[in-house]
């Protein structure tokens, strides 16, 4: 690996140790619904536990605009090492026990030569609060 990128990794796995988050991702598994949508399949699963770091944006990106005027939302940034498994329509808990969900995620590359596939030095995207309540079925059991 290049010591660029290497620096850069170990940069980024820094900065998300000045304020981790442990989590639990949940995943909705998605199919056809025959007209050219798609549904739900099932339950969102639970994946195995990332650490991630999610930072507070600009109080002037926290609202949406709509038809009529705006309305007031929470966004956060999500930072995450390169091979952390976190994809757009995830949900996790927050520090809070508010929930978001992942709106976009973006590999971060550092391009040394071109197709280099090891270049890639961190994730970064954007999460959007949301109302919604992910129940884990297995601590309802206990």
């Amino acid at each position: 690996m290049n010591a660029t990128i290497r620096l850069l990794r170990e940069g980024i796995q820094t900065f998300i140790s000045i304020d981790p988050l442990t989590t639990n991702m949940y995943r909705q598994a998605w199919e056809d619904d025959g007209a050219g949508g798609l549904i739900p399949d099932g339950d969102p699963v639970k994946m195995d536990p990332v650490t991630i770091r999610i930072t507070e944006v600009s109080p002037n990106e926290n609202k949406k605009i709509v038809e009529g005027g705006e309305i007031p939302v929470h966004y956060v940034i999500v930072t995450a090492t390169h091979d952390t498994d976190i994809q757009e329509d995830d949900v996790f808990e927050g520090h809070d026990g508010k929930f978001f969900k992942v709106l976009s995620i973006q590999p971060k590359r550092l391009v040394l030569t071109p197709g280099d596939t090891d270049a890639v030095f961190k994730l970064s995207g954007r999460a959007e609060e949301i109302d919604e309540v992910i129940e884990d079925p297995l601590e309802e059991e206990e």
